[in-house]
C-alpha cells in the first residue's frame, strides 16, 4: 500500500461511493491533481478492490495529436457484451446506452482517467451520465490534471454541469515530509532534502529513490532517463520504440513492432520502467513515456513513428486517430491525406467536432495529393466543422471553395452562377436555426446524439461524381445548401437565399435530383425565407416561405425523411400566416417531440431554440422558463454550443423581464462569442439594460452599441433580431428624448410588421414610439397593404393535414378605445399582450397585464401613464428600486407636470439597493438565490462551503424579514 500512502481519506470516500451506489444512490467522484500525484495508482487500486462487489468499466484518454472519438468508452466497454458496447459498435445512441448499461441490478464502477485529453463526444456522454447517475447503482470516477485543464478547456463544460449534483471532489495533495521520511528509509537520501527537491510528488520521489546514490535529478525527466540509461542496448531500443505510442501498446502491436526484441523488455519491466497489463504494455507513468520520447533525436523519433504507421496499416481495422497521429509525427503526408479524412468523418459521426476539425485540417495540409472530387468533399467537410466551431467567416470561405470545386465535376450545372458573386456582409445571428438542415455533420449528434438528419446525398458530403450526372448535381446542390447556411451565419441573407434557390432549381431540372436531395434543398430554402423573408415584393406566392415548406414536406415524406418532415413543421410554425399563438407553439412542440422520440437531436435542439424565441416574443414567460431549463440541459450535454448560447441569452431576457437585472447583465455582457458575426446577438438587450441604468453608463457608448445591433438586424432581417434590436433602440430613443431615432425605427420596422410572429414586437415599438411623442396612426397599427397581399398569397397555399386552422390577421379595436388613447381609428396587432392595452390608452389593464407576467419595469411605466399622482409615485419607487435611473427621470418630470411640488428624491444608493443592510457577500448570495440556485450550487459558484452559504441564507431571511427563499428572491436588491 506504499503507493497509496496518505490516501486513506480518499480511499474511504471512493469505497463509500460504491456502498451508496448499492443503494441506488449513484455519484460522481472527481480525482484531481498534478501529474505524478498518484491519481492512477489510487483509482487502479480502487478498481481492483471493488472487483468482487461491482462490475468495472475502466478506460483512459490518450495524449494523441487528436483524441480518439469515444476512445475511453470503447476501451472500457470492450468485451462487456452489453448495450454500451453494442451502441459503440453500431453507431447507435450512446447516451441512452450508457444509462441502460448502468441501470443495474449490479453495482457498476466506471473509471475514466486523464479527462483533460478527452474528445468532445466523450465529454458529452460523461456529462449526460453524470446528470442522471444519482438514481443509478453506479459510481463514475473521473481523473484529470489541474494544470492541463486551464480556464476555457473543454473539460470545464463537463465540470460546470455538475453543480448541484451528487459529486465527491478528491483533490490529491503532495506527500508530507513524514511520508517521504518513511519512503527514504534505508536509502542514501536525506529525507528533508528529498522532500524539498520533489515537493512531495509521489512519482518524482520514487524515481529519485530508484537512482543509486543520492545524486540530485534536476527533474522527473532526468530521473526517468537515468533509470533507462542503465538498460542494455536491446531493452533500451525496445523502450524507445514503445515511447512514441501514447498510453498503452496492445500486445499485437507490440509484437509487430518489436518481434523478437519483445523479450528484451523483461529487464525494463523488472526495473519498473514498463509494466504489463491485461490489455497491453504501458509505461509506469505517462510522464516516464514522455520523458523518453522527448529525449530522442528528431530523426530517430521520426523513424520510430514510421514503424508504428507500418504496423498499424497491416491491421484489419486500424485505429484511425492513432494512425493519423503517428503519420503526422513521421511527416508521412501520403498516409495523412489518405486516413485523416476518414478519421475526421469518424469523429464527426461520433459528435467529436473539435477532433473532426483537427483531422480535416491535417488532411488539407496535404490536399495537393488528392483527386479533385476528394478534395471538394474534404473542403466541404472542413468548412462544416469550422461552422460547428463557430468560426463562421472561415467556414464561408471554405464553402465558397467547395462549391467551385463541385462545379468543375458537374458539367451540366448552369453556366451562370449568381451565388458565386453574392455580396458578403458581417452580422450577428438569429441563432434560431443553428445547425444545418443536413445532419451529416451537425453541431452534435452522430453516434452520441442519434441525429438522423442525413445529408441529401446519403452521407455527409459524399462524392457522387463517379455516378450519373444527377448524382453529381446532388453533390453540388448539397454543397450549395451548406454554402447558403455559411452565408446566412456570416450576415448575408440575400446570398444565402440565392445559394439555396440555385440548389432547388438545379435539382428540379430534368433529370430531377433524388427525392431526398430535393427535399433537403427545398426545406432549407423554405427555412431561410421563414427566417429572413424575401426583399422582392413581386415574389410569386408559391415561392414564399410557407408554400415552399409545404412542398418540402411532401418531398420529405416521399423520401421517408422523417427528420426533414419535423424540420418543416418547425419552420412552418414561424412562416404560416394563419395560426394563432397556441397553434404555433403546438407545432414547435410537435417538432421537438419528433426530434426527441426519433433521436434527431439537432432538430430537437433547434426546436428548443425556436420555441424559446417565440415564447419570449409572445410573453409566454412560464413556458419560456421551462424551455430554457430543459433546452439548456439538452443542448449542453450534447455539445450544441450555439443553441445553448442562444438559450442562455433568452434565459437572461427572462431575468430582465422579471426584474432580475444583475443576473441578466452578467449573462448578456459581451464575451468571446460576440467576436464571430454569426453567434447569437445579445448586444441589443445588453445595450437596453445599460440605457435603463444610464446613471452608471456612457450614453454615447450605449447608443453606438444599440445602433450597431440595429444595423446588423436590418441586414439579417430575422424577426428575432429585429425584435430584440429594434425594441431596444426604441426604448433608448424614448429615454434619451431622441424622437428622430424613434421615427427611424418605426419606419424601418413597418415593412416587417405583418410577418408571422412579428406582431408583439411591432406593438412594443409602437408603444415606445407613442411614449416618445411619435404619432401612432391607423397606418402604423394596420398591417401594410403590400404585406397583406403577401399574407393572402401565402395563405392560399392551403392547409396541410393535421395543422391547426385559426383566424388570420389583426383584431380591430373599437373606435372609442382608440380615440380615447389619442390613436387614430385602426387596428392593434394581434398577439400584442399588454402592449395592446397600452396602445389603447388603458393603463390600468396594461399594468395588470404586466403584473400577471411578472415584469415590474413595464408595469411601472404603465402606472406612470395614469395621469394620477398615486400610481405615478408607486411607479417611481419601483423604478428607483430597480435602478432604472433613466425612466425614473421621466417619471419625476411627469409628477411635476401633475402639480406635485415635493417630488420624492432618489433614495441614496445604499438605502435603495440594500435597505436591509446586507453585506457584500450576502448580496452575492442573494443574487444567486434569486436565480433559483440551491445552497450547494451557490457554494460551488462562490467557492464557499455549503455550511457558510447556509449561514448567509439564514441571515438574509432574517434581515429581509421574510420566511422563505421564494419571498427573499422576490425582493429586488442590487449594489
Amino acid at each position: 500500500m506504499a503507493a497509496l500512502l496518505e490516501r486513506a481519506d480518499e480511499w474511504d470516500a471512493l469505497t463509500a461511493a460504491v456502498g451508496a451506489a448499492g443503494r441506488s444512490r449513484g455519484s460522481v467522484v472527481l480525482v484531481s491533481g498534478e501529474a505524478g500525484i498518484g491519481k492512477t495508482s489510487l483509482v487502479r487500486a480502487f478498481a481492483e478492490h471493488v472487483a468482487g462487489r461491482a462490475r468495472r468499466f475502466v478506460g483512459g484518454c490518450d495524449d494523441l495529436l487528436t483524441a480518439r472519438p469515444l476512445g475511453p468508452l470503447r476501451d472500457a466497454a470492450a468485451g462487456s457484451g452489453g448495450p454500451l458496447e453494442a451502441a459503440l459498435r453500431s453507431g447507435g445512441d450512446v447516451f441512452a446506452a450508457v444509462v441502460a448499461e448502468l441501470a443495474g441490478p449490479r453495482v457498476t464502477a466506471v473509471v475514466v482517467e486523464d479527462l483533460h485529453w478527452a474528445d468532445d463526444a466523450t465529454l458529452d456522454v460523461l456529462g449526460y451520465l453524470a446528470r442522471r447517475i444519482a438514481d443509478l447503482p453506479a459510481v463514475l470516477v473521473l481523473t484529470y490534471r489541474d494544470e492541463a485543464a486551464a480556464t476555457g478547456h473543454p473539460v470545464h463544460r463537463l465540470l460546470g454541469s455538475l453543480v448541484g449534483r451528487r459529486v465527491v471532489r478528491l483533490p490529491l495533495r503532495a506527500l508530507s515530509s513524514g511520508a517521504v521520511v518513511g519512503l527514504a528509509a534505508g536509502s542514501d537520501w536525506d529525507p528533508q532534502r528529498l522532500h524539498a527537491l520533489t515537493g512531495g510528488n509521489p512519482f518524482y520521489v520514487t524515481e529519485a529513490l530508484a537512482q543509486p546514490g543520492s545524486g540530485v535529478p534536476v527533474s522527473v525527466s532526468d530521473a526517468v532517463l537515468a533509470r533507462v540509461a542503465r538498460l542494455d542496448d536491446d531493452a533500451r531500443a525496445a523502450v524507445e520504440q514503445l515511447s512514441v505510442v501514447p498510453t498503452i501498446v496492445g500486445f499485437d502491436l507490440a509484437h509487430t513492432l518489436l518481434g523478437d526484441r519483445l523479450d528484451a523488455l523483461a529487464e525494463a519491466e523488472e526495473r519498473g520502467i514498463v509494466s504489463s497489463r491485461a490489455d497491453g504494455l504501458t509505461f509506469r507513468h505517462e510522464l516516464a513515456r514522455q520523458a523518453v520520447e522527448q529525449s530522442l533525436a528528431p530523426l530517430r523519433r521520426r523513424t520510430l513513428h514510421r514503424a508504428v504507421v507500418a504496423a498499424l496499416q497491416v491491421e484489419a481495422a486500424p485505429d484511425l486517430a492513432r494512425l493519423v497521429h503517428h503519420a503526422a509525427a513521421a511527416d508521412d503526408g501520403a498516409t495523412v491525406s489518405r486516413y485523416a479524412p476518414l478519421a475526421g468523418r469518424e469523429a464527426a459521426a461520433a459528435g467529436s467536432h473539435r477532433q473532426a476539425l483537427a483531422h480535416f485540417s491535417a488532411a488539407l495540409r496535404h490536399g495537393h495529393r488528392l483527386a479533385e472530387a476528394d478534395l471538394a468533399r474534404l473542403v466541404d467537410e472542413h468548412a462544416w466543422e469550422l461552422y460547428n466551431a463557430g468560426r463562421f467567416t472561415e467556414a464561408l470561405h471554405g464553402g465558397e471553395r467547395a462549391v467551385r470545386l463541385r462545379r468543375r465535376s458537374c458539367p451540366d450545372a448552369a453556366d451562370a452562377h449568381p451565388t458565386d458573386d453574392a455580396a458578403m456582409g458581417g452580422a450577428a445571428v438569429d441563432g434560431a436555426v443553428d445547425g444545418a438542415v443536413d445532419g451529416g455533420a451537425t453541431t452534435g449528434g452522430g453516434a452520441t446524439g442519434g441525429d438522423a438528419t442525413g445529408d441529401a446525398t446519403g452521407d455527409a458530403t459524399g462524392d457522387a461524381t463517379g455516378g450519373t450526372p444527377a448524382d453529381g448535381r446532388d453533390a453540388l446542390a448539397a454543397a450549395l445548401v451548406r454554402l447558403s447556411r455559411h452565408r446566412f451565419m456570416a450576415g448575408d441573407p440575400d446570398g444565402a437565399d440565392a445559394a439555396a434557390a440555385e440548389a432547388v432549381a438545379l435539382l428540379d431540372r430534368p433529370p430531377e435530383g433524388s427525392p431526398s436531395a430535393r427535399a433537403f434543398a427545398a426545406t432549407y430554402l423554405g427555412a431561410i425565407r421563414a427566417l429572413t423573408g424575401h426583399p422582392d415584393p413581386d415574389l410569386p406566392d408559391e415561392s414564399t416561405a410557407y408554400p415552399l415548406l409545404r412542398r418540402a414536406r411532401e418531398l420529405a415524406t416521399a423520401a421517408s425523411r422523417a427528420d426533414l418532415v419535423a424540420l418543416c413543421r418547425n419552420y412552418a410554425s414561424l412562416a404560416r400566416p394563419d395560426l394563432d399563438d397556441d397553434a404555433r407553439v403546438a407545432m414547435l412542440r410537435d417538432s421537438l417531440r419528433t426530434g426527441l422520440e426519433h433521436g434527431f437531436h439537432e432538430i430537437a435542439a433547434r426546436a428548443y431554440t425556436n420555441a424559446a424565441e417565440l415564447c419570449y416574443r409572445l410573453h409566454r414567460l412560464d413556458e419560456l422558463q421551462r424551455c430554457v431549463t430543459d433546452g439548456l440541459a439538452f443542448t449542453q450535454e450534447r455539445g450544441f454550443s450555439s443553441h445553448a448560447h442562444n438559450l442562455a441569452v433568452h434565459g437572461a431576457l427572462l431575468a430582465l423581464r422579471r426584474g432580475r437585472w444583475t443576473a441578466a447583465e452578467a449573462a448578456l455582457r459581451p464575451g468571446a462569442a460576440a467576436a464571430e458575426p454569426g453567434m447569437p446577438n445579445a448586444a441589443g438587450p445588453y445595450g437596453r439594460l445599460l440605457a435603463r441604468r444610464s446613471a452608471d453608463t456612457d450614453p454615447g457608448l450605449t447608443e453606438a452599441l444599440l445602433v450597431g445591433a440595429w444595423e446588423t438586424a436590418l441586414r439579417r432581417r430575422t424577426v428575432t433580431e429585429l425584435a430584440l434590436a429594434g425594441t431596444a433602440l426604441a426604448e433608448w430613443a424614448w429615454l434619451a428624448d431622441r424622437r428622430d431615432r424613434l421615427e427611424e425605427v418605426v419606419r424601418a420596422w413597418r415593412p416587417h410588421a405583418a410577418r408571422p410572429t412579428a406582431a408583439p414586437a411591432w406593438a412594443e415599438v409602437l408603444r415606445y414610439a407613442r411614449r416618445g411623442g411619435v404619432a401612432v396612426t391607423a397606418g402604423h397599427t394596420t398591417v401594410p397593404d403590400e404585406a397583406r397581399a403577401g399574407l393572402r398569397g401565402d395563405g392560399r397555399a392551403g392547409l396541410a393535414v393535421g395543422e391547426i386552422r385559426a383566424e388570420a390577421g389583426p383584431r380591430p379595436v373599437g373606435p372609442r378605445g382608440a380615440q380615447e388613447a389619442g390613436v387614430a381609428v385602426g387596428e392593434i396587432p394581434t398577439g400584442a399582450g399588454p402592449w395592446a392595452a397600452g396602445l389603447r390608452g388603458d393603463w390600468r389593464a396594461a399594468a395588470e397585464g404586466w403584473a400577471r407576467l411578472g415584469d415590474p419595469y413595464e408595469r411601472a411605466l404603465e402606472l406612470a401613464e395614469s395621469g394620477e399622482v398615486g400610481p405615478t409615485v408607486e411607479a417611481l419607487h419601483t423604478l428607483d428600486d430597480l435602478g432604472a435611473a433613466a425612466a425614473a427621470r421621466h417619471v419625476r418630470r411627469r409628477l411635476r407636470a401633475l402639480g406635485m411640488t415635493r417630488v420624492p428624491r432618489r433614495r441614496a444608493a445604499s438605502t435603495r439597493a440594500n435597505p436591509a443592510g446586507l453585506t457584500d457577500r450576502q448580496l452575492d448570495v442573494h443574487a444567486l438565490l434569486a436565480e433559483g440556485l440551491t445552497n450547494a450550487e451557490i457554494a460551488d459558484r462562490l467557492v464557499l462551503s455549503v455550511r457558510t452559504v447556509d449561514s448567509h441564507v439564514a441571515a438574509i431571511l432574517d434581515k429581509l424579514g421574510v420566511r422563505t427563499r421564494r419571498e427573499a428572491a422576490a425582493r429586488h436588491l442590487s449594489r
